[in-house]
């Protein structure tokens, strides 16, 4: 695994080093790796025997409590300032439609396997075939989104916001965590 700023990319850690938000654009490359990380535990739950419940805990808390922050992060910010700086020729009006629905989507199957997480979080060893396959369709959805995010979205966001949207963004990605960013001090 790579070293990025503020640690091992693509660890898995619970959370990433808040510091970071301070660079937005990084604070979402690190996420989506995050986030693939969480994926492969999924698919790896949905396959074992017995199923690890430390794990589906794991999993449920980033299900339940960072994946829907990260979507707010995504929707009431990033692609709100997108849509200011896009220019026509980026055609980015389809892609966040289409992002748009793929959260909608994506809330739905998080619920759906929430269901199968809380169930092995309580002890239970065995998916049925039709669990594994929510947890499995869970992941999948999660990897096609994260690729157009990844491939589209956050190199026009590193083109297009203006280092003020920037600023903006990573107090909001701080504040909806709770947390104060002490903005940058002018060199005296």
């Amino acid at each position: 695994m790579e070293q990025g700023p503020h640690g091992i990319r693509g660890s898995g850690e619970d959370r990433i080093d808040i510091r970071i938000a301070a660079d937005p654009i990084e604070f979402f490359v690190e996420e989506h790796m995050r986030q693939r990380v969480v994926c492969a535990d999924i698919d790896r739950l949905a396959t074992q025997e017995p199923a690890d419940s430390d794990l589906a805990r794991k999993i449920l808390a980033h299900t339940r409590d960072e994946l829907p922050l990260h979507m707010l992060d995504e929707e009431e910010d990033l692609f709100l300032l997108l849509r200011r700086r896009a220019h026509p020729e980026d055609e980015l009006e389809k892609t966040l439609f289409r992002l748009d629905g793929d959260h909608e989507a994506g809330k739905a199957l998080a619920e759906s396997a929430a269901v199968v997480l809380e169930a092995v979080s309580a002890g239970k060893t065995h998916l049925t075939k039709a669990e594994a396959a929510r947890l499995h369709a869970f992941a999948d959805h999660e990897r096609r989104h994260l690729i157009v995010e990844n491939a589209i979205i956050l190199p026009l966001a590193r083109a297009r916001l203006t280092e003020t949207d920037r600023k903006t963004l990573a107090l909001r990605i701080a504040a909806r965590r709770g947390l104060c960013l002490i903005p940058d001090e002018p060199d005296a």
